[in-house]
């Protein structure tokens, strides 16, 4: 039984662990986060231990990564969506991030991958959720992958990850070989990859040979066009330089003439 004198606002269990958190305080804007571990409820210890406390957080709900450890603490509703991911075995923050009006925070069954989303009611239209309607994908480290806007969005999901078609033998198989199995992987990728590159480098070698074709080809129209308006004006070239002459005048004026006897 672990008694809190505060009101408890959030409960959220690590999905893959012992752990658990809860947002507990008093106020509504800012408020306190704590962790806690489950030993296991033997007799010569503590069922629950508390492991540390955050406070004076922009916190409303929890969301557990489904691999567990990571976290990310919301600030949903008045707290305008406040984004905090969180290690809790390293006990420290990833990053803090905003989604301005963020109502609902769904991760991906991978873990790899968080999403948050401002959500249209469906039994009411009420105008401040109307606004800004989309989701925004980030990693579980907290960058930013995508942002989309999209107007009358009700509801985010992901799609559940499929059941695996191997059997326990096989599954097994694959386990024991795996390091082999990544080798193979790996060639495949670095085959892969130089196929890439050479392909790329041919695209690149063909706009190159594409554009050198189109240069002389423009080139040659020029020219052409040159030969003609030379020949109206009887082959004078004006841009020619030789056939100018260039002449040089130097004039003197005189001013002014004064005499003045001076005294041997």
């Amino acid at each position: 039984m672990l008694e809190v004198k505060e009101n408890i606002v959030a409960f959220a269990w690590e999905p893959k662990g012992t752990r658990f958190a809860t947002v507990h305080g008093e106020g509504q804007q800012r408020l306190n986060v704590s962790f806690y571990e489950m030993d296991g409820g033997s007799k010569s210890a503590k069922e629950v231990t508390l492991l540390y406390t955050l406070k004076d957080k922009a916190c409303s709900h929890l969301y557990w990564s489904p691999l567990g450890n990571n976290i990310v603490l919301a600030g949903l509703g008045e707290i305008n969506g406040q984004l905090e991911f969180w290690d809790a075995t390293e006990q420290q923050s990833i990053t803090v991030q905003e989604h301005f009006k963020c109502t609902h925070v769904e991760w991906d069954p991978s873990g790899r991958v968080v999403a948050t989303a401002v959500c249209q009611p469906l039994d009411n239209s009420y105008y401040k959720f109307t606004m800004d309607n989309g989701y925004t994908l980030w990693t579980f480290q907290g960058k930013q992958l995508l942002e989309e806007k999209k107007d009358a969005f009700y509801q985010f999901l992901w799609r559940p990850r499929p059941r695996t078609l191997l059997s326990d033998k096989e599954y097994n198989n694959v386990v024991k070989n795996l390091k082999k199995f990544e080798k193979r992987f790996d060639q495949m990728d670095r085959l892969k990859e130089r196929e890439r590159l050479a392909a790329e480098k041919a695209e690149r070698n063909r706009k190159e040979q594409d554009f050198q074709e189109l240069l002389e080809k423009r080139l040659a129209t020029a020219a052409a066009r040159r030969a003609e308006y030379l020949a109206l004006l009887d082959g004078y070239d004006s841009e020619d330089e030789s056939e100018y002459i260039v002449q040089s005048h130097t004039y003197d004026d005189v001013l002014e003439i004064k005499e003045e006897v001076m005294r041997k």
